[in-house]
């Protein structure tokens, strides 16, 4: 099963950029992964932001405008909370379930459009704090190799 993480905006501070790729590239060593990048629409302000953000979003995903996003989860400070081993064990059902991919997506600093935050059908939490929109695609790496590691037994998780 391919992982992508979609994500609004760069990675600026090269502290948590160096920890990205780091983590990503232990992603890669165990599954099929990829990180899509839109530009965040600082040119613009408010709903036609997150609007256009969403837009181009669906689009980088290869993804019509009313297509499904039914394998697609939002990283949300409001979404449900999961212990690694649960986020572990979900992933691993997904798999088993023939899931091809999953797309994890990471908003803006502005947040998400409200519309494609309906369509997303599952949303997780990263933490109870709020979070750099940089420190939650960090968070969200790790957490992911995380749960490649409880699934394989490797002992970064212990």
């Amino acid at each position: 099963m391919k992982l992508r993480l979609l994500a609004v905006g760069s990675v600026s501070n090269k502290n948590l950029l160096a920890l990205c790729s780091d983590y990503e590239a232990r992603i890669k060593h165990l599954t099929p992964f990829e990180i899509l990048e839109i530009r965040d629409g600082k040119a613009k302000e408010g709903e036609r932001r997150l609007r256009d953000e969403a837009g181009e979003l669906r689009l980088k995903a290869g993804v019509k405008a009313e297509g499904s996003l039914l394998d697609w989860v939002l990283w949300d400070e409001q979404g449900k909370d999961l212990s690694s081993e649960s986020f572990s064990g979900w992933l691993e059902k997904k798999a088993h379930t023939g899931a091809k991919q999953i797309t994890f997506v990471n908003g803006s600093s502005h947040g998400i459009d409200l519309e494609l935050k309906k369509a997303i059908p599952l949303h997780l939490r990263l933490s109870h704090f709020t979070l750099t929109h940089e420190m939650a695609r960090m968070l969200a790496l790790e957490q992911l190799y995380r749960a490649h590691c409880i699934l394989r037994h490797l002992p970064y998780h212990h």
